[in-house]
Parts: C-alpha cells; structure tokens; sequence
C-alpha cells in the first residue's frame, strides 16, 4: 500500500469517526427530558463514586454540571477531530480555518435547535457557547500538540545533519 492509499484510507476512518460522533452529539438531544435526566444522573453517581469529596446534593446542580461537562467533552472530542480532518489541506487563505470554526459552530447550533423539539427540552444559547468552549479546546489542544510534534520533528532533523 502506498502513501497515498494510506492517507485515503485514513481520511476514510476519520471522516466516519466525524460522523459517528456527531450522530452521539445530535442522538443525545433527541432523547426526551426523561432518558436525558436518567442519563446524567447516571454519570453523576459514577462522578461521585470517583469523586466522593465532590457536591452531591441536587442544591448544588451537580446533575447540570455533569450535562455540562458532557458537552464540553464530546465538543472538545469533535475538535481534535475536526483539526485533524481539515490540517492536512494546503491553504493559503485560511479557509480551512473558517471551515473549522463554522463547523463547530454549525454543530453547536444544530443541536441546540433539536432540542427545541423535543418534549422537555430547551436549546439555550448558553448551551451553544459551552458547546464552543469545548470544541476551541478541542482545537487548541490538537494545535499545542502538532505544534510540539513538529518542533520535536525539526530537532531531530537538525541533529541528524
């Protein structure tokens, strides 16, 4: 297999991990406010079995914190995701850039707009900014990454010569 195969093959995985992420994004605000609920408390329980020093009381919204969290992580997972798909095109412009922050953004948006259908449920635009936050983390933690894997790269060629 070749290099170009192999980036083809690559690019194949990653676009159909990108898609099975955003049907977990998009399937979650399907759920009605009940499932919904179930789910979060859910995780809270595993949280504070971790955690047993955390808040635990539903005065202290813990059961918000976890949906919270739970968006923040699964946005910051589609950004790195997302910075993968759209680093390797050769841009002189910075569309990719725009690219990328519009599709976090249009995912955001998409799936508090669900939300808004389903019995029990609220799409917030408070949400869409939280959803935001962990998608630039997302990014920011791919760019520290691949900055450092190429200042490691240019090191050790510079050793080499």
């Amino acid at each position: 297999m070749n290099i170009n195969q192999t980036k083809r093959k690559h690019g194949k995985i990653l676009y159909t991990v990108i898609i099975l992420t955003l049907i977990f994004i998009w399937g979650n605000s399907l759920l009605n406010a009940e499932i919904s609920s179930y789910i979060s408390d859910f995780f809270k329980d595993i949280i504070l079995s971790v955690f047993p020093f955390a808040p635990s009381g539903e005065a202290e919204g813990t059961g918000g914190v976890v949906r919270k969290l739970a968006h923040i992580t699964e946005f910051a997972i589609l950004g790195v995701e997302l910075s993968l798909f759209f680093q390797p095109l050769k841009d002189r412009n910075n569309k990719k850039y725009i690219n990328l922050v519009f599709c976090g953004f249009a995912t955001a948006f998409v799936d508090e707009t669900i939300q808004l259908f389903i019995p029990g449920r609220a799409g917030l635009v408070s949400d869409i900014w939280i959803d935001l936050c962990g998608f630039t983390t997302g990014c920011i933690v791919y760019s520290v990454i691949y900055i450092a894997k190429n200042k490691r790269n240019k090191s050790q060629e510079t050793k080499n010569d």
